[in-house]
Order: C-alpha cells, then sequence, then structure tokens
C-alpha cells in the first residue's frame, strides 16, 4: 500500500465502504477471496521451493566434488600408511590396522551424517504458509489483506 492509503481520509472511505456492503455481499466475496489467496500463495509456495531447491542443489554438488577430493587424499594416505607399517608389521596385519582405523572413521561420519539429515527439514515453504495463513485469517475476519 503506498502512502495515500495510510492517510485518515482514506481509511475513512474504506471504513465508509465497509459498512455500507451487506453481509450477503460479504459472505458471497469470501470464496472468492480465499481461493485468490490460495492461487497466489501456490504460486508463492512453488517459488519457495524452488528457490531452497535451488540452493541445496550447488550445496550438494560442492559437497560431492569435495567428497571425491577426500576420498583420493585418503586413498593416499591409507596406502603410505600401510607401506610404512609394513615395515614394522606383517603385511597382512599392517592393512588390518588401516582397515580398522578407517571403518571406526566411517562409521562416525556416516552417523553424524545421519543424524544431520534427519534433523535438517525438506525444503517447506514456511513463509508461504504463514502469509497465506495470515491473510485468509484476514479475509474471514473482514479485512481485504
Amino acid at each position: 500500500m503506498g502512502a495515500a492509503a495510510a492517510t485518515p481520509g482514506r481509511r475513512a472511505v474504506v471504513v465508509a465502504e465497509r459498512a455500507r456492503r451487506s453481509p450477503l455481499d460479504l459472505v458471497r466475496r469470501v470464496p472468492r477471496r480465499l481461493a485468490s489467496i490460495v492461487q497466489e500463495e501456490v504460486g508463492n509456495a512453488r517459488e519457495e521451493v524452488v528457490a531452497r531447491t535451488r540452493e541445496a542443489r550447488t550445496g550438494i554438488v560442492l559437497l560431492a566434488v569435495g567428497g571425491v577430493l577426500a576420498l583420493v587424499a585418503l586413498i593416499t594416505l591409507a596406502v603410505t600408511t600401510t607401506v610404512a607399517l609394513a615395515d614394522v608389521l606383517p603385511w597382512w596385519a599392517a592393512i588390518a590396522a588401516v582397515v580398522g582405523v578407517l571403518a571406526v572413521a566411517a562409521a562416525i561420519v556416516v552417523a553424524i551424517g545421519v543424524r544431520r539429515l534427519r534433523s535438517g527439514a525438506p525444503p517447506v515453504p514456511k513463509d508461504a504458509i504463514g502469509d497465506a495463513r495470515r491473510r485468509v485469517r484476514s479475509t474471514l475476519d473482514g479485512n481485504d489483506a
């Protein structure tokens, strides 16, 4: 709303227009107004979900690239550690020691990742839902929000 809508004179006109409407007119307008609100809010929700999904997609791609690089580094470190341990332990013991450490580390990382995924919310359009509820309440109260 612009500055003209906030002036006392404009407010009086709006109040007078509402007073002239019959209750039957108001009841007839509610379904159309609610349908209009629902259509607008569905569009807003769709836009919000698309925006959140786009942000998540970029993050997922970056995580995948980082994961591949980390895997290459981990493989190189595991081979280097195994070769170094093979000088002081039998080859099978060196391999078992490295695999054991990697398995424990993998279990910890997976547990943390699963916990984070469960705590993260799906891309729900919270803003659009809240706005729709507010507008529907306002319409049902007789205000044209």
